[in-house]
């Protein structure tokens, strides 16, 4: 057999292999809040609120600053400033800080690199758990900001900060790529255009075996079509393998309706 056909054999074999699903029902782990979790929202000024994140697995709740109101809006007119969404929280950081949160061993002694930081949730946690290094990253100025005060506000000793924009390749040499044991990221690729280059970057960075844990709320998922388009995208990626596919359930009061992938660098 030609050498040719045997790797299209290969790849194909690699795209046919089954990935793990689960759901809240069939996973004590997945992404559901854990009971006492709460979130307290109240106005510090009129720019910015104060949210309270509660984790009661650590006995202890972050205090996040992040835009509201007009802040989205004001901005626009920052040079270079960059995407602003990240300004204010979104459930796909929450529910992820949480499964963090309860899931220690995860993030324990290991280099952990976070895409799309916005005010920095994720990273906390991965700092408070014990990590090696942990690294947060965002393409907007604005956003890191934001992120920065709320790393000193929330006393994240082992987190720094770095703008990285994907498709950019100063931004990834900056990054140490190839070097990462764990990248996370919650709510940050919805357009399909901006797919590709996020799951390259998350190829790059990590290591050999390297997991990557990536949280999106299915009906903002591909311009509002879904995971569908995610997911097979997610699957042609060669330098990537899904591992794991563990879904909410939008009708459960306790659950933030979330879907978290679990991806896995492929031995170069």
């Amino acid at each position: 057999m030609a050498l040719a056909s045997i790797v299209l054999l290969a790849a194909a074999a690699r795209a046919l292999k089954p990935i793990t699903r689960r759901t809240l029902a069939t996973a004590p782990a997945a992404i559901a809040l854990p009971a006492g979790a709460t979130f307290v929202e109240r106005r510090g000024s009129p720019e910015f609120i104060e949210r309270e994140l509660s984790l009661p697995t650590l006995k202890r709740t972050m205090t996040l600053t992040q835009a509201f109101g007009a802040a989205r809006g004001a901005a626009k007119d920052a040079p270079d400033a960059g995407d602003r969404t990240g300004t204010y929280g979104w459930p796909g950081g929450d529910s992820l800080a949480y499964y963090l949160a309860r899931h220690p061993e995860i993030v324990k002694k290991k280099r952990i690199l976070e895409l799309g930081c916005g005010t920095g949730a994720v990273g906390i946690v991965c700092s408070w758990l014990g990590a090696t290094k942990v690294l947060l990253t965002d393409g907007s100025p604005i956003v890191l900001e934001t992120t920065s005060r709320n790393l000193k506000a929330n006393r994240a000793s082992r987190a720094s900060l770095q703008r990285l924009r994907w498709g950019y390749d100063d931004d990834l040499a900056k990054a140490q790529p190839g070097s990462w044991d764990l990248v996370v990221a919650a709510e940050v690729a919805y357009q399909r255009e901006t797919l590709p280059a996020f799951l390259a970057t998350v190829a790059s960075l990590l290591k050999d075996d390297g997991l990557a844990l990536v949280v999106m709320t299915p009906e903002l998922a591909d311009n509002g079509r879904g995971l569908e388009g995610v997911e097979k995208l997610m699957r042609s990626t060669p330098t990537l393998e899904l591992v794991e596919v563990a879904l909410g359930d939008d009708d459960d009061d306790e659950a933030l309706g979330t879907a978290r992938y679990t991806l896995k660098r492929r031995k170069t």
